[in-house]
């Protein structure tokens, strides 16, 4: 499913300054493996928008919830492809954010 070069830079894993990023299958492999079992990620895609052949935007809440805590909330990611197989997915903190990343690549 994922480019060999894949690069996954989630809004909500990257704040308060971190440079969380996730490159290639080992990094994806890596990401799964740390996961705690006792946290659940549940994804509700509110709007998925294609840019082009190659790019989406998509819209959706993302809830962690762990021993009977819960946090997240709504989160707009730029997801781009390379013959078919995801290349890359960045959170941003808006559309707004998110579109404008669009703009500038």
């Amino acid at each position: 499913m994922c480019d060999p070069e894949v690069l996954v830079k989630p809004y909500r894993a990257r704040q308060e300054g971190s440079a969380t990023e996730y490159v290639g299958h080992e990094g994806i492999r890596s990401w799964v493996e740390s996961l705690d079992s006792e946290t659940r990620i549940k994804l509700d895609l509110k709007e998925l928008e294609i840019i082009d052949d190659e790019a989406a935007l998509v819209e959706a809440d993302v809830w962690f919830d762990r021993r009977g805590e819960r946090s997240g909330g709504p989160t707009w990611s730029i997801w781009t492809f390379r013959d078919g197989k995801l290349l890359a997915a960045t959170g941003h903190e808006s559309r707004d954010d998110a579109l404008a990343a669009v703009s500038r690549a």
